[in-house]
């Protein structure tokens, strides 16, 4: 049994005296203060820097000004080529060319028949090709017609915008 002797209490020692703290260990406790300031700092620097992009599919889009067809200089009516898109049968395309009796109705086609008139023509790419669209067929083939005109090797394609008596 520990009995205290002279100059010791049996009492535990109070909370105010070093002896108290000497066994726990001390919590340390940095200022919040400035560490809220620079917080809240940060925050308003990202707020304001910050340039939020539009989602994508809402971006602003413009179509070409409409210009009327391109013709060269010197180049007359029967240097242009008309090709004509319509609607085919089942979602399909129907390619029809002026002065060509057959429609064409796939892409390959059209490919074939333009270079065989470039060929005609002697290789001339300054023939105009103008691309009529009829209202009701699809844009994609359109642009189709484009490509083929452009891959055959003609040089002059464009869109004629005028609109266009059924046939």
């Amino acid at each position: 049994m520990n009995t205290p002797t002279k100059g010791q209490s049996s009492a535990p020692p109070s909370p105010e005296t070093p002896e108290a703290h000497a066994g726990r260990p001390r919590s340390v406790q940095p200022p919040l203060t400035p560490m809220i300031d620079v917080t809240f700092q940060l925050l308003i620097f990202f707020l304001l820097t910050t340039t939020f992009r539009m989602q994508e599919g809402t971006l602003p889009g413009s179509l070409p000004k409409i210009l009327p067809p391109i013709v060269g200089k010197g180049v007359s009516e029967s240097a242009r080529l008309h090709v004509y898109v319509r609607p085919g049968a089942a979602g399909g395309v129907r390619f029809e060319i002026q002065g060509v009796a057959t429609a064409m109705t796939s892409p390959a086609d059209l490919h074939r028949h333009l270079e065989g008139r470039l060929r005609a023509v002697g290789g001339q790419e300054y023939v105009n090709v103008l691309i009529h669209v009829r209202g009701d067929a699809e844009w994609r083939w359109a642009v189709e017609a484009q490509n083929q005109a452009l891959r055959a090797g003609f040089r002059q394609v464009g869109f004629a915008f005028a609109q266009l008596a059924r046939r």
